[in-house]
This record gives C-alpha cells, sequence and structure tokens, in this order.
C-alpha cells in the first residue's frame, strides 16, 4: 500500500514539537469553548503552566498523540487567515537553469523521501489515544481512550470527524487494539450525537458526576470493539482518503 498513514482525505497528522507548537496548543486549550466542552475542571484561564503538563501528556504519556492539521494550501491559508508566502526568485545561470529551483528540490525532497511529506500543515487541533489501564501493567486489556480538541474555528466542517476515523483506524489495524473508547460531557450534545453517528456505542452513564452551569450533569462512556469497527467501516482507509465523512461539532 502506497500511502501516508498520516494524512486522510483533508487532513494531515504530525508529531506535537516544542517549543514550534507551544503558542498553538497553549492557544487551544486556553480557548473558553474548547476547555468548557471538553473538561470538567473548575472553569478558569489556562497557564502555560498548564497546557505544558497537557501537551506533556500528548507527547510522552499517550500511546499516540497528534496535531490535526490542514495541508498548506492558498485555500487553507486563507481559511486560516493567513497570507500565502509569494513564490522566492530564482536565479538564472548562463545554460537557462533554475539554480534555486534544482536546489530546493534536493534540500526539500531527497532521494529516499516522497514529495508531500515534509509539509507542516496549519494546526487546527490535537487528538491522542491514552491508555486507560495505563502502557506498562495494562498493555494487554488492548483498550484506548480517544481524546480530542478541534479549535472553534474548524468545527462543523467535518474535520472532528474525519480525524476521528483515521485514529480508530490507526488503533485497530496499526496498535492492535481491541476497544477504543471516548468518554463525554453531558453538557456536550453535539458532540454525543456524533460519536454514536461514527459508531460508538454508549456503555455507560454516570449520573449527575459534574457540577457546571448551576447544575449537575453526566459523565457518559462510549466504546467500539475492534469487530464494530470492521462491521461498520468494511475495510474503508481514512488514511487513503476513502468514503465522505459525517459532519458534527467535535470539541
Amino acid at each position: 500500500m502506497d500511502a501516508n498513514p498520516f494524512h486522510s482525505t483533508c487532513l494531515l497528522y504530525r508529531a506535537i514539537e516544542s517549543p514550534e507548537d507551544d503558542a498553538f496548543f497553549h492557544a487551544l486549550q486556553d480557548d473558553p469553548l474548547t476547555f468548557m466542552s471538553s473538561t470538567p475542571s473548575l472553569a478558569a484561564p489556562v497557564s502555560r503552566r498548564i497546557s505544558s503538563r497537557i501537551r506533556e501528556t500528548f507527547e510522552e504519556k499517550a500511546l499516540l498523540g497528534v496535531l490535526i492539521c490542514l495541508p498548506t494550501t492558498p485555500e487553507n491559508l486563507a481559511l486560516a487567515g493567513l497570507d500565502a508566502e509569494p513564490p522566492s526568485s530564482s536565479t538564472t545561470n548562463s545554460a537557462g537553469d533554475d539554480k534555486d529551483k534544482k536546489n530546493d528540490n534536493k534540500t526539500t525532497f531527497p532521494s529516499l523521501v516522497r514529495p508531500g511529506l515534509h509539509d507542516r500543515g496549519i494546526p487546527i487541533g490535537a487528538m491522542c489515544l491514552n491508555p486507560p489501564h495505563g502502557a506498562g501493567a495494562g498493555a494487554h486489556h488492548r483498550s484506548a481512550d480517544v481524546a480530542i480538541d478541534i479549535a472553534p474555528k474548524y468545527q462543523n466542517r467535518g474535520y472532528g470527524s474525519e480525524a476521528i476515523r483515521w485514529i480508530l483506524e490507526w488503533g485497530f489495524m496499526h496498535a492492535g487494539l481491541h476497544r477504543i473508547g471516548i468518554r463525554v460531557l453531558g453538557w456536550n450534545e453535539g458532540a454525543l450525537r456524533l460519536y454514536q453517528r461514527l459508531g460508538f456505542v454508549l456503555e455507560s452513564r454516570e449520573r449527575q458526576a459534574w457540577w457546571s452551569r448551576g447544575r449537575w450533569w453526566d459523565d457518559l462512556g462510549l466504546g467500539m470493539l475492534e469487530e464494530e469497527w470492521k462491521e461498520r467501516y468494511g475495510g474503508q482507509c481514512a488514511m487513503l482518503g476513502v468514503g465522505s465523512l459525517a459532519e458534527g461539532t467535535v470539541s
């Protein structure tokens, strides 16, 4: 299969790098809408110390932690409110060769690296798979939980559902997981509908577990088994960009 396993139809996924990604990761965690929809913690501004601890969990403790990115195209740069970089000036020698173009090709795409692998993308979110029983003594349970944050500007565009389908495939096909879970706070009804639409099954409801917005809310646990994933998606590969993806809001 000649496909980049870290690409899906509209997205690419890469490692979280510090300090390169520190500012984006902090902004993502410090966004009030993202914070309130994804954590039951007491509502408060997120310090850089706290966002650094969360980032370290994604980088060091998770089975897989990635930034969710849009490929760097003029359309996506415009969506992000960024200007496309002007083309660099080239130098032509006496033989009419474009020396800059030749050098750029050698630098960016070495002989053993395929074009496109160096695109760092435009970050729009973060996602990880956490082993609920720990990576050591609990590894034989072959289970992990998804955590995902999509910046509000990029919600309701289908990116959350595409990213989750990608990480399901990665977990079941590459990591050999048997079960993948995801938790939902009772007030995030849009996320609950999306997860169920993607095939997650409601498995648990901890009643009135969280206090927020002046009332009590349930904590919901959903899961998907490997055989359920195979039955539902029938061998479709998000990594190959196969199939349309449901729209939905993921925080």
